[in-house]
């Protein structure tokens, strides 16, 4: 079974009815940690990539947030919460250098990372940044989710955004089993 016949099995779970519970009830604390963490980075123009069914697209501060998901069921929940364009994370259909930030909040995980990363970096602004959270692959090897494509260790992470960005923050958040990581485009 192929990634979109693995999402298109799992995706008729996910009504609007489910997420509220899932938003009430998600270890709330978690939810609240994370966003605190990419609240406290991101401004401007946002691009959330892999947003999903709008868990977090409601909740970011920023000046303006796009939403973007290759997955029908998750668009037609999200555009609730923000515009929100479906599409694929690895051939972002934004022309170059147009985003502040792009925020991939566990999205890394189910995507490739090379392609994935190259396609932010080429639609953020000089000097604009991404946040990336994932499950630490030490601390939860398996979470028995089969749309997980790799899971990453902070060191193992690092490594591959250090091919396209400037780390400028890269640690577990306190509490949760998620890495955390905020990375820069350079200025040119």
């Amino acid at each position: 079974m192929n990634l979109e016949e693995l999402y298109e099995k799992y995706w008729p779970f996910y009504t609007r009815e489910y997420m509220e519970r899932r938003r009430r009830d998600y270890t709330c604390r978690a939810f609240e940690l994370e966003l605190a963490a990419t609240n406290s980075f991101i401004h401007g123009l946002v691009l959330d990539v892999g947003c999903g069914p709008g868990d977090y697209l409601a909740w970011l501060n920023a000046k303006e947030v796009i939403g973007l998901d290759p997955i029908i069921h998750a668009v037609l929940i999200a555009k609730d919460f923000a515009p929100v364009v479906m599409a694929d994370a690895h051939f972002l259909p934004f022309r170059d250098g147009v985003f502040d930030w792009v925020s991939m909040i566990h999205v890394i995980e189910h995507v490739e990372p090379h392609r994935t990363l190259r396609e932010a970096k080429r639609v953020l602004k000089p000097g604009g940044g991404i946040v990336i959270i994932t499950p630490d692959g030490e601390l939860c090897p398996s979470l028995g989710d089969p749309t997980h494509i790799t899971l990453y260790t902070k060191e193992e992470l690092g490594d591959i955004v250090e091919e396209y960005f400037k780390i400028e923050v890269l640690t577990n958040i306190r509490d949760t089993t998620s890495i955390f990581l905020v990375g820069v485009k350079d200025k040119r």
